[in-house]
């Protein structure tokens, strides 16, 4: 039977999405990719609604004598929206030609591969323009109705109700909880990919080499020999295996097995020789592992019957799930009603092997056989020495080259595993660079916003010096007019990042928990950019000579 699939589910979904082969998209990545930007221009956003309405005292006459010569509120909307979708196609084109000039970087830093040849999509560009055009609208859209929704006398008078001021608290508090968020993200990211490199899997995977050796050629098995012959004569190997299949890149699927009257079917298989315990590090917890002292461990043993026996070691996880024992046999047998059919392969359990991570730890560990080939099998395991590993490296390669004609194609095991990762360190590169962003634009804004509400609130600080305020006490006033929101954001953004982070680690079989350190970390962060951002003019102001600011009263 042959089934149609959309190429979009084999680039992004599906068993073949995490093949070893082939380019593969990580669709979790797009996704966060498209959260992050709408959360950077929604900070943009409110960043420019913020200073608008803030700074809206200085046309507010303007408005009002346009309203009172005659032009229509209507008008003035469509003004002031103007204005800022003009701010926002000007913004458009600085940010294309940095489009421009990061893209590489971004393609690398994100995997995701962009060409600038799409530019040359008539479509895209109405996308981009229309685009443009919808923020600056949305953007515009409240500064707008605010300046025209009040009376022109109210205007003229500056007698505006504080509302605004609540407003644009919220805005600044909406930013900081996006960037409390993302300190959280980052926080548990790294302290996750920390905990995945430096778990114990169960095995030994520094310093192993592999080289994958060639396969249907005249004489491969004899090839194998001799260039074993010729690794273990090498000074730093410390040994060499070979197997059908290798940790972390393939393992076989198993035939069915018959165990207690059941078919088991799906686990993997790994095909070994008898040193790949001792050079994986391996731990056999009970009965032996293979030996050349039990040839008829071997998988291609044939009884005068025709039967094949042989001998089987399964990890715990698997002794478990089967309800097997040591010396107990399995079989393999003929025929589609497997069940019931006469065996033509026996196995026996001669020994267990302690559980192991053979996958990504996003992956829980599974039942794992292991059987025995006298034939070296097509994957060389080389463990080496850590002295002089580069001496080690290129002697091999050597003797590969002079037993095959051809140079070797070789990775170090612990690189593979570290490969399982790699979309997680994408995607906490993406995140740090995004927290940085936010947290810039967040303080921007404070920064801009705290200069024009101190401004606004000379004459009461001037008054409150002259009655004998210290600039301690002016200095805490004007922080914790700030910082109270900031404590309200810390405590909307943490849970939030909790919600989100427990989200993505649950992509792991095996992680970390979110502690309150973590969220204690964040809001100190948080509260010392904020502190940061406003320390300066709050103290300039609290120290600015009273008469600057009443001399006119």
């Amino acid at each position: 039977h042959f089934k149609l699939r959309p190429l979009k589910e084999l680039y992004f979904f599906g068993e073949t999405a995490k093949a070893s082969y082939g380019l593969h998209g990580n669709f979790q990545t797009i996704i966060i990719l498209i959260i992050i930007g709408i959360s950077l221009l929604a900070l943009s956003g409110t960043n420019y609604v913020n200073l608008t309405t803030a700074g809206s005292t200085t046309r507010f006459k303007e408005v009002a004598v346009k309203r009172l010569t005659g032009s229509s509120v209507g008008m003035l909307r469509v003004q002031l929206m103007g204005e800022s979708v003009i701010i926002s196609l000007i913004s458009l084109g600085i940010g294309l030609t940095l489009v421009q000039l990061l893209l590489p970087k971004f393609g690398a830093l994100t995997g995701v591969n962009v060409s600038l040849m799409r530019l040359n999509d008539s479509m895209l560009w109405l996308k981009i323009i229309g685009g443009g055009i919808v923020i600056g609208v949305l953007s515009g859209v409240y500064p707008a109705f605010f300046l025209t929704a009040i009376q022109p006398l109210l205007l003229i008078k500056e007698r505006i109700k504080g509302t605004r001021s609540l407003f644009r608290s919220a805005l600044m508090t909406f930013q900081f909880t996006l960037s409390v968020v993302m300190i959280v993200a980052i926080i548990v990211i790294h302290r996750q990919l920390t905990f995945v490199r430096s778990m114990d899997l169960g095995f030994d995977k520094e310093q192993v080499l592999m080289i994958h050796t060639p396969a249907d050629i005249p004489n491969e098995f004899v090839l194998r020999q001799q260039f074993e012959s010729r690794l273990e004569n090498i000074p730093g190997v410390e040994g060499v295996s070979f197997s059908i299949g290798s940790l972390g890149i393939f393992l076989s699927e198993s035939a069915d097995m018959v165990i207690n009257g059941e078919v088991r079917s799906g686990s993997k298989m790994l095909g070994v020789d008898e040193k790949y315990f001792d050079v994986m590090g391996l731990e056999v917890l009970e009965g032996r592992s293979f030996s050349l002292d039990s040839p008829g461990d071997s998988a291609l043993l044939m009884t005068p019957s025709g039967a094949r026996i042989g001998g089987i070691l399964f990890n715990e996880t698997a002794m478990k799930e089967y309800g097997a024992s040591v010396g107990q046999r399995v079989y393999v047998p003929d025929g589609s009603d497997s069940a019931k059919q006469e065996p033509r392969k026996y196995f026996e359990i001669v020994g267990v092997v302690r559980d192991f991570h053979f996958q990504s730890l996003h992956e829980k560990i599974e039942p794992l056989s292991f059987i025995w080939f006298h034939k070296p099998g097509i994957t060389a395991s080389i463990r080496v020495s850590p002295s002089n590993i580069h001496a080690t490296v290129g002697a091999i390669e050597a003797e590969y080259k002079n037993v095959w004609q051809a140079g070797s194609d070789y990775s170090f095991l612990d690189d593979t595993f570290n490969k399982f990762y790699a979309r997680d360190q994408q995607l906490a590169s993406v995140i740090d660079c995004f927290a940085v962003l936010a947290v810039i634009i967040a303080s921007l804004g404070l920064f801009a916003l705290s200069s024009f509400m101190v401004s606004g609130r000379m004459k009461e600080i001037g008054v409150r010096k002259v009655l004998g305020a210290s600039v301690g006490r002016i200095y805490s006033m004007l922080s914790w007019d700030f910082l109270r929101w900031i404590v309200v954001a810390v405590l909307i953004g943490c849970p939030i990042g909790w919600y989100t982070m427990n989200a993505w680690l649950r992509t792991f079989e095996y992680r970390i928990s979110i502690g309150m350190d973590v969220f204690a970390i964040a809001a100190l962060l948080a509260v010392g950019i904020a502190l940061l951002t406003i320390t300066w003019q709050s103290i300039n102001v609290a120290k600015a000579n009273p008469v600057e600011s009443l001399r006119y009263e």
